[in-house]
Parts: structure tokens; sequence; C-alpha cells
């Protein structure tokens, strides 16, 4: 009985930080003025520079817009801060307005929500919306530690079951290499304050783990 709660309390510790609801934003583009058409992707890569750009239209018939006009866009972090601020009022390859993104801009992984706004003298438009950044640049993120935060409790259920202690080094040594590498790459679709808690809680109670099964090896059978 004892084991049991134990292991319900670890994976409550592991888990909890994962199931805070993601924060809302706001979406949507103009009715009016300008329709505004972004190139930017639903999910990118971390650390990588962007090519962003933008397409303007005259929302009533649909007749691109390619001078005389400014458009800007701001990208924010997850905290709601800027992280980029640019504008270009020169149309190049016949139709974008661009937006070089170097990759400083993309060290966190997680939503990061965008306004897109053009402007000539007498009318104008927007779009915002929002991408995700991942280490791998897909949706479904860098799921890894996740699979061997799974293996590791079960790999753990299984020794504290059976009482032994090569299964209770072993999880050790897995819960120790999710920590490590969740301080790196961090977690599903996160890489925060959060995920780097779990990450020293994984890799400590990985080092626990190996050390007490170690002795418990060597030393237990000489009582």
């Amino acid at each position: 009985m004892n084991n049991k709660i134990f292991l319900l309390f670890l994976l409550g510790v592991f888990l909890f930080p994962l199931v805070s609801a993601v924060p809302p934003f706001q979406t949507g583009a103009s009715t009016t003025g300008f329709e505004i058409r972004t190139g930017i992707a639903d999910t990118m890569k971390l650390n990588q520079n962007y090519d962003f750009h933008v397409h303007v239209f005259n929302i009533s018939n649909g007749v691109p817009i390619r001078t005389g006009t400014t458009c800007y866009l701001h990208i924010y972090n997850s905290t709601g801060h800027h992280s980029f601020e640019g504008y270009d009022s020169v149309a190049s390859h016949d139709f974008d307005y661009g937006f070089f993104v170097d990759s400083g801009n993309f060290t966190e992984v997680g939503y990061h929500p965008y306004i897109v706004q053009c402007n000539s003298t007498n009318q104008g438009g927007w779009v915002a919306g929002r991408f995700l950044i991942t280490t791998t640049g897909n949706q479904s993120g860098n799921t890894l530690p996740l699979f061997l935060l799974l293996g590791a409790f079960i790999i753990l259920a299984v020794a504290l079951s059976t009482k032994n202690e090569f299964f209770g080094y072993f999880s050790g040594l897995v819960f120790a290499m999710a920590g490590v590498y969740m301080m790196i790459y961090g977690l599903g679709e996160q890489w925060n304050i959060y995920t780097q808690t779990i990450s020293y809680i994984s890799l400590g109670l990985g080092l626990i783990l190996i050390i007490v099964s170690a002795y418990e090896t060597i030393w237990g059978g000489e009582e």
C-alpha cells in the first residue's frame, strides 16, 4: 500500500505542471479595408532564422496592394512582451512585404502570438494569430522525455513490487536520462521553469535510486 501511495505522489509531482491550462490568445483579421495574408507557418523549429512574408489585398475586390502601404509585424513571447518588431514599406518579389527574424527571437519553446497590420493614408487591415515553436519543428513537439518518464515509472513499480535492486538501479538510470534530456530540449511543447523543475526532480530522483540500489546490491546482503 505504501508503494502505491509513493508512486501516486511521484506521478502527481511530475504531471501537475503539465495539466495547467493553455493561456488564452486573440486571433482574427480585419473585415474591411485591406485583407492580409501571411506566410507564417503554424509550427516552427527552435533556434532557426525565418523569413516571414505578407501579401496585402483590397478586401472588396481582391486587387493586390503593392505601393503606398507600410506593413508592421510584432511578435510576442509567452509573457506578452515584444520579442520582435519590424516594418516594411517596399514590396519585393512583386507582392511580398518581408520580415527577416533571426534565431535569437526563437529561443523559447511554446506559443508565440503575433500581429500584422498594414496601413496606407486612408485605409488598412490586420491579422493576428500565433505559431508554435518546438525543438523538432513538428506539432507534436518533443515527446521522448514523456516516454522515458513513463518507462521509468513502470520499471520503478516493478522494482518496488519485487524488491529487485537491479530494476531500481535501471529505473534510476532512465529517470536521470529523462532529466538531462529535458534540461536541454524541454518537455512536449514547453521549455520553461516548470519543465526545468521537472528535469531537476527527475535527475535527482534518478541519482537517489541509483545510489540506493547500488548500496543495497553491494552491502544489503551482508546484514
